[in-house]
């Protein structure tokens, strides 16, 4: 809603009802038409703006590689593309955009977290028909909010980053 806003304000800022009259008349040009290109130009640099932030926390999440997590045992975490996958998608669907920002946004904090000792760290095992999935959540502190890690190991495979979220 905010971007259909914007661009209404970007809309009316660069062309006045005086030069909408002039466009259409001397171009025989639809006040409709006129819009639809302007707000497809928006949408097609919004998009630009979303796939270059992807792609910059892609670049940061992929070098991560593997931490050892003290409070599982000194256990290496691997960040694997299960996990990068869940900051993007919920299952087959794409996360709101602005969820994908919020997560993304804190991929900065996931190695603090994984390494420290200080990490509030509770686990959950579910048994369903693939098998025995265990979930950790390591939460810290930081700058005044909960930032909790799930760090997810399916069957007696090895541990990987599963998803990132944070709480006041």
């Amino acid at each position: 809603r905010l971007e259909y806003g914007m661009a209404n304000l970007i809309w009316g800022l660069f062309c006045k009802p005086a030069r909408r009259v002039l466009l259409i008349k001397c171009f025989r040009i639809s006040l409709t038409f006129l819009y639809q290109d302007f707000m497809s130009v928006c949408y097609a640099f919004r998009m630009k703006i979303q796939r270059e932030f992807i792609q910059k926390y892609k670049k940061i999440y992929i070098q991560i590689g593997a931490i050892k997590c003290p409070a599982i045992n000194n256990e290496l975490v691997h960040f694997n593309n299960k996990g990068l996958k869940h900051l993007l998608q919920k299952g087959r669907k794409k996360r709101k955009i602005g969820d994908q920002y919020r997560r993304l946004n804190l991929v900065k904090y996931i190695s603090e977290i994984v390494s420290s000792q200080k990490a509030f760290v509770t686990k959950r095992e579910v048994v369903n028909s693939s098998g025995k999935i265990s979930y950790w959540e390591l939460r810290k502190e930081i700058n005044n909010r909960y930032i909790s890690v799930i760090i997810r190991r399916k069957n007696n495979g090895r541990l990987h980053f599963y998803s990132v979220f944070s709480r006041k």
